[in-house]
């Protein structure tokens, strides 16, 4: 059963029939969708059209509650003008619109292919009409923030009508669906959206609680006198929330787009500013975006700044209670993320958010903890470890190099390779005994190991576990019956090799060409008791290395605690060794 051929191909872009497509995967059973049929009417946008036109269709239908492709053209006038008395969204673009039978058809497949109106809208603008023309939406993070921020303005609004201005920003309509917000607002796109969505539409008259407002794609003067004229123009106890670049809003600046962004600053209208990490733009994902916070009449003189590296979901309520903190100050509140700056040093020339700026955490003065933590490391640290020495002499044997790769040595059957398995971590136990390696991140019941995974391989004691990417590693098994995942492997040397495991091991630690193959890896050749030596050397120096490498660790994490620890002023270093069984005089 070939896949269909296709139909056309556009631009170096095949294009098949749908209902071929839809059959094909109903006799073979591919696809993770089982409803695809239902869903194909949806995906099947007629050449030609345009992601607006579809949208006024849409809106038609979300007005009149029929399906468009039963109507004609002076039919459809006629219900708009019912309802769009004043011309305020719909009715200049109904009467102009002449649209194909193909277009109508498609419109009404897709309201029956959706969960509702919202969701064919949904459907509408991130499908292949939205990707002809090249825009580009903001990331999940990055509305799941702006959602925290919203909700938190709204709040402290202090009226009962919340209405949210998003001209120019159709993507925030997301934000006032989820809030049951109005919207205000003069872009007929915008209107005709919130048509779609059910929300109320407001006259120009009532008064806008929270403006929302995109600078997203814009750059240098053309942000920074949108930005102005929005914070500027903001009523008293009103709210705007800007989205754009963070090298407008909140890097360092030079020059006339200094002095711009300091005008801006010192109305005092700014209350926070939070820079971005990147990748939450779409269109330009290597760039930071930022969002300002403003309140009208709110005179700050030390707006509360955050740079986050991530923002994760179980951060966002604790972003939005900060947000709502800084918009409504109480006297010492204690703020997770937010710290104030001195808005003069920014309108001076300085960055207005600083990278890695945050609060100061709040430390518990629990002195017995990082006592506990200094004291554990350095019961490992005021150890010694024993010198590590090799005695060697000039051999009488003379010069020989001669060198056998993996793949020799496989063919000569001196050694025997054997693929890892995929293992499940779901399946580890916290009482497991089988190891699985090389990692030993986990470990499975014998039992479970046994069912699920009986083909798997099990280790023999000094058997060779390893891996080609990103660097080749080995490690020695000298327990063996473990568990190797994949992609490691097991290298398992016969009897009649010369060579002993340690020695392989280390080859391929130290010697091998990290872009090469591991058949090509090469050992060289060796004398049986010479081998025998080398392998008792090199054991002795992996314990040492282990030793001191443990001894390391332990003073990392001593350097840790006690950085901590005096930092939070639970320990000092001011103090005087003593013998045991003598306390230290007091001063």
């Amino acid at each position: 059963m070939p896949f269909p051929k296709p139909t056309s191909n556009e631009n170096g872009v095949e294009r098949f029939a749908s209902d071929e497509v839809v059959d094909w995967l109903a006799r073979t059973g591919r696809g993770n969708n089982p409803e695809c049929g239902l869903d194909a009417p949806a995906l099947a946008v007629p050449d030609g059209a345009s992601i607006e036109d579809a949208v006024t269709l849409l809106c038609w239908c979300a007005l009149a509650g029929e399906e468009v492709a039963e109507t004609t053209h002076d039919e459809r006038v006629a219900q708009v003008a019912e309802r769009d008395v004043d011309d305020s969204f719909l009715m200049s673009e109904i009467a102009a619109l002449r649209p194909s039978l193909d277009l109508l058809s498609y419109v009404d497949d897709l309201v029956e292919a959706s969960l509702g109106l919202a969701d064919a809208l949904s459907r509408l603008e991130t499908g292949r009409l939205q990707r002809q023309i090249g825009a580009r939406d903001l990331a999940g993070e990055a509305d799941d923030l702006l959602r925290c921020v919203v909700g938190a303005c709204a709040d402290n609004v202090g009226r009962d009508l919340v209405a949210l201005h998003i001209d120019d920003a159709a993507r925030a309509l997301k934000l006032a669906t989820d809030f049951d917000h109005h919207v205000v607002g003069t872009d007929r796109a915008v209107r005709r959206r919130a048509v779609i969505l059910g929300l109320s539409l407001e006259p120009a008259t009532v008064p806008v609680g929270v403006h929302i407002e995109s600078l997203v794609g814009c750059m240098g003067s053309e942000a920074l006198d949108r930005m102005d004229n929005i914070v500027l123009g903001l009523g008293k106890g009103d709210f705007a929330i800007l989205v754009g670049p963070a090298s407008i809003l909140t890097d360092t600046l030079t020059g006339s787009f200094q002095d711009r962004r300091a005008k801006s600053l010192r109305v005092g209208n700014l209350v926070a500013a939070l820079r971005l990490p990147r990748g939450l733009s779409r269109e330009a994902h290597r760039q930071s975006l930022a969002i300002w916070i403003c309140r009208g009449g709110a005179n700050v003189v030390a707006p509360r700044v955050a740079d986050f590296d991530s923002a994760s979901a179980a951060e966002l309520g604790d972003i939005a209670v900060d947000v709502g903190g800084a918009l409504a100050p109480l006297g010492g509140r204690a703020f997770r993320f937010l710290r104030p700056i001195d808005l003069n040093a920014v309108i001076a020339g300085a960055a207005l958010v600083p990278r890695g700026a945050r609060a100061m955490p709040l430390r518990t003065a629990d002195s017995q903890s990082y006592l506990e933590r200094v004291h554990r490391a350095t019961l490992t640290t005021s150890t010694s470890v024993e010198a590590f020495d090799v005695l060697v002499a000039p051999s009488a044997a003379g010069f020989r190099l001669a060198h056998r790769s993996l793949g020799e040595l496989r063919e000569q059957r001196l050694l025997i390779v054997k693929r890892g398995s995929r293992i499940d971590p779901k399946h580890a136990s916290s009482d497991g005994t089988v190891v699985v390696l090389p990692d030993r991140a986990f470990a499975l019941d014998p039992f479970d190991a046994a069912r699920l995974y009986p083909r798997a391989v099990r280790t023999d004691p000094g058997d060779v576990i390893f891996v080609e990417r990103p660097l080749p590693r080995a490690w020695v098994d000298p327990v063996g019956g473990s568990l190797v995942a994949a992609p490691a492997r097991i290298l398992r040397l016969r009897p009649t090799a010369e060579f002993g495991p340690q020695v392989l091991a280390t080859v391929i630690n130290e010697l091998v060409d990290a872009e090469s193959e591991w058949l090509t890896w090469r050992v060289p050749v060796f004398g049986r008791e010479e081998a025998q030596r080398l392998e008792t050397a090199l054991r002795e120096a992996d314990r040492f290395e282990s030793n001191v490498r443990r001894l390391s660790m332990a003073a990392q994490d001593l350097k840790k605690a006690l950085i901590d620890g005096v930092a939070a002023g639970a320990l000092t270093l001011d103090t005087q060794a003593t013998t045991p069984g003598i306390a230290v005089a007091q001063r």
